[in-house]
């Protein structure tokens, strides 16, 4: 629509401001990392979570770093750590209320070091699952603009996307993958074990929805129960953006 193409004009023309400064101050923003589809995207993930706390152990020490383990300072952690590989990262907040005017997109990666994603107040984890998904782009260096990334299952979604997407898990996931592939089946008797859930996610910094979608590629859990608690965190997540539209 007409809001999602102004906006993708508005940084593909900061990304040329941004190359112009550079080559003026004699920085050149060389790509670290290089990756293909044909790596395994959570050996990808262990690897990039090495570099990300190495970084982190280098950056506690400035005021600049959040102590927190908040999603607010977690996301804003990741930004600070991701610009440390010659990265460019962009939040944009979207208050257009005509339907043509709403930016209908997530996120996207600009080549060659440019991530651009929607500020997400109500839903962080949202966002932070954005910032990885678009960061695993830039390490595959393959442009992509993400109208809904993946916390949710996408049908017919092409190699690309399904790799990033499973990056994005894996590296916010961490050493916790391995607790999730070891539970039961989640049924109506352990009550889809949602308290499990919930710890996670509070560790992780990944959605409710997120966890609840491994489970369901990891066959945790059958399809009718997955769509069935998938269409009650979407009615959530509608009612909270109604309730926030009509407050603004």
């Amino acid at each position: 629509n007409i809001g999602s193409i102004k906006k993708i004009e508005e940084f593909e023309k900061k990304k040329k401001e941004i190359e112009i400064l550079c080559e003026n101050i004699g920085y050149r923003p060389t790509k670290i990392f290089k990756y293909i589809l044909n790596d395994n995207p959570k050996g990808v993930a262990n690897e990039m979570r090495k570099q990300f706390d190495a970084i982190a152990s280098n950056l506690k020490g400035k005021n600049i770093w959040k102590k927190t383990n908040s999603d607010k300072d977690y996301l804003e952690n990741l930004i600070r750590s991701i610009e440390e590989f010659n990265v460019f990262v962009f939040e944009f907040v979207d208050r257009k209320k005509k339907k043509d005017a709403i930016i209908n997109f997530d996120g996207f990666f600009i080549k060659p070091n440019l991530i651009a994603i929607k500020r997400q107040q109500d839903f962080l984890k949202r966002e932070i699952f954005t910032l990885m998904h678009e960061f695993a782009h830039y390490l595959l260096g393959d442009e992509e603009i993400d109208a809904n990334v993946g916390e949710k299952i996408i049908e017919n979604q092409n190699k690309t996307e399904t790799w990033c997407n499973e990056f994005s898990y894996y590296f916010l996931a961490g050493t916790f993958d391995d607790q999730l592939n070891e539970v039961s089946q989640a049924t109506r008797n352990n009550e889809f074990h949602r308290d499990l859930i919930d710890e996670i996610s509070e560790k992780t910094h990944l959605s409710v929805l997120a966890l609840y979608t491994r489970f369901k590629i990891n066959n945790k859990i059958v399809s009718n129960e997955y769509y069935r608690i998938y269409r009650e965190i979407l009615d959530s997540v509608t009612y909270v953006q109604a309730t926030t539209l009509n407050s603004t």
